[in-house]
């Protein structure tokens, strides 16, 4: 599952593809490296119009790379919608940046809300809808609880940062109209939803040739939250201006999703996206994602607690991070060591599965020929025995006959150690157990 089988219709010339690959991925850094260097220098005027200009190459560039990796995926359904969807996602979100340089170059100040917000909250949309289109593992109904537990975990912690800086202080601010009060309280509302997606995602295994577009476009939506909640604060205290060094992070966060289309393989067929038959169930895995919200919790409340006195206050909040901290490590190491150990239990069922299968179809199957060659000889078929031929030939086909039932024994526990099988209790003369076990000693000894 780990490599592709690409088909003549969707094959590429591996040189040529790579060779592609490259000068895109060079392109993208030269254009990064372009912008980063008119923040320090601004050697263009017209900071705001520019820095929302040099937004747009990146969105197209995104959504060239999104648009090819869907049709890289063209004969695998669920991989091509998930492309697709991106796709609509970041055409919505080049939409909207067009529409807000148009606004930045004809008003000074410009109106909020606009055309372009219902455009720029549709890409929170149709991001998630992206992101629950990533065909996944199907896991236990156990797991699935721990899963919803852990992304709970990571939104609410994520979503103190939020709350904190954006969303609590928009709702307090007020002093605007209905309309604009809910675009303005939209905005984080929709990261806390690309939170909740990103970490569906993150927390449940994917396939591999997903692997890295997913953890590029995990990359830039982090960068898309960390921008987003110093936008919405930098707006709140009217330090805010287009074209800010945060907008880096903005035009990184769709250099990212460019490169996470660049990387999708081609792909020809669902079964080297996701054999369901065979992917049962993830390997076990701790995961430290749900652990990063504690150190920022708390990192949080220091800062904002962090003018009172030493003694007792601040002390006690020192302690009980300190203290927090050690307990989510001894957790997260206990969780590592039962993931080991039920790795290791599935390695042992798998080895028994492995006897299982050689017991029931390797030797089974040999040991029903040989007793029916046996039985044809004991019966005289191909003529009348000697008598110490016989007896050996009786005492083969009576250790034969042992061995069969053994393997049929060994058969029979395995399928009431399954459950399918149902034991119908008879009596049994102990008697003939007896004489059965002495004849067997005793033609062995003579």
């Amino acid at each position: 599952m780990s490599t592709t089988n690409i088909d003549s219709p969707l094959q590429v010339a591996p040189r040529v593809r790579i060779s592609h690959t490259r000068a895109a991925v060079v392109a993208l850094a030269a254009y990064m490296l372009l912008y980063l260097s008119w923040q320090l220098f601004h050697w263009l005027p017209g900071k705001q119009q520019l820095g929302q200009a040099f937004l747009i190459p990146a969105d197209l560039a995104a959504l060239a790379a999104a648009v090819l990796a869907a049709r890289r995926c063209s004969r695998t359904p669920r991989l091509r919608s998930f492309w697709l969807m991106m796709s609509c996602a970041i055409a919505s979100e080049t939409v909207a940046d067009l529409l807000l340089l148009r606004t930045d170059i004809k008003y000074q100040v410009a109106p909020f809300p606009t055309v372009a917000d219902a455009f720029f909250l549709s890409f929170y949309v149709l991001l998630l809808l992206a992101l629950l289109r990533v065909p996944v593992a199907p896991i236990t109904a156990q797991k699935r609880l721990r899963i919803l537990l852990d992304g709970a975990i990571i939104v609410l912690g994520g979503g103190i940062v939020i709350w904190y800086f954006v969303l609590g202080p928009t709702a307090k601010a007020g002093g605007k109209d209905a309309l604009a009060m809910a675009v303005s309280v939209a905005y984080p509302v929709g990261d806390l939803i690309l939170l909740a997606g990103l970490a569906a995602v993150l927390l449940r295994r994917s396939p591999p040739v997903l692997r890295t577009p997913l953890l590029l476009i995990a990359a830039g939506i982090l960068a898309s939250i960390v921008a987003d909640v110093v936008y919405g604060n930098g707006v709140l205290n009217n330090t805010y201006t287009g074209g800010d060094p945060i907008d880096t992070l903005y035009v990184l966060e769709f250099v990212l999703f460019a490169l996470a289309g660049i990387s999708q393989p081609p792909v020809d067929s669902s079964t080297h996206v996701m054999p369901m038959a065979e992917w049962t169930e993830p390997a076990p895995r701790a995961s430290w994602l749900p652990y990063i919200t504690a150190p920022i919790g708390f990192g949080l409340l220091i800062g904002v607690e962090s003018d009172r006195p030493f003694f007792p206050d601040l002390s006690l909040i020192l302690i009980l991070t300190i203290v927090g901290g050690l307990v989510a490590a001894r957790q997260y190491l206990s969780l590592r060591e039962l993931a080991s150990a039920e790795a290791r239990l599935r390695h042992s069922e798998a080895v028994k599965d492995e006897f299982i299968s050689v017991v029931g179809h390797e030797l089974r199957t040999p040991l029903t020929s040989i007793r029916g060659s046996l039985g044809l000889l004991e019966g005289g078929v191909f003529g009348e025995l000697p008598v110490e031929a016989k007896d050996m030939v009786s005492l083969a086909v009576s250790n034969t006959d042992r061995l069969v039932k053994l393997v049929n024994d060994v058969l029979d526990i395995e399928r009431m150690g399954a459950g399918r099988m149902e034991l119908e209790l008879a009596p049994v003369s102990a008697s003939s157990l007896v004489r059965n076990a002495m004849q067997i000693v005793q033609m062995a000894a003579t």
